[in-house]
């Protein structure tokens, strides 16, 4: 009984081990894309810096053309609308990093809390096993002696 259970506890600590893997194997791609988000948050920044960069210097030469006018302020919307979604995809990205942190964290915990319940079925089974052999040494000894 005792085996079956210190069996099954030890499958169960192969599979938190797996789930931990997985768990720590998200928490790299969680971290690649915030990266990435990360980068396009400044990419975009800096597209949306140079339209009103471009924009401000026509109107700093005070030449009021409405074609150029018209181009800059769809450049700027299109930076800023660009920047939006980028602010968005980091967010989004950092909330799936913090979750990926968490479940490795949880994960850990699962992998120590098997590995505590293991040996404590392992240390019971050892001791189960030396009181058997001691009890069965006893039995011959008295079988010996009653002989005698």
């Amino acid at each position: 009984m005792a085996d079956r259970r210190l069996q099954a506890m030890r499958r169960v600590a192969a599979i938190r081990s797996a789930e931990r893997a997985g768990a720590a194997t998200a928490l790299y791609g969680a971290v690649q894309q915030s990266a990435s988000a990360d980068a396009a948050l400044t990419a975009a920044t800096g597209l949306a810096e140079a339209a009103f960069v471009a924009w401000s210097a026509q109107t700093r030469d005070m030449r009021f053309d409405p074609d150029a006018e018209r181009r800059h302020a769809v450049l700027l919307i299109d930076a800023d609308r660009g920047q939006i979604n980028a602010k968005e995809l980091s967010v989004g990205a950092d909330a799936a990093l913090t979750q990926a942190r968490q479940g490795l964290c949880r994960a850990d915990a699962a992998v120590e809390q098997s590995g505590r319940i293991v040996a404590k079925l392992h240390r019971a089974d050892r001791r189960r096993r030396e009181e058997r052999r001691l009890a069965e040494h006893a039995d011959t000894v008295t079988q010996h002696w009653s002989r005698v």
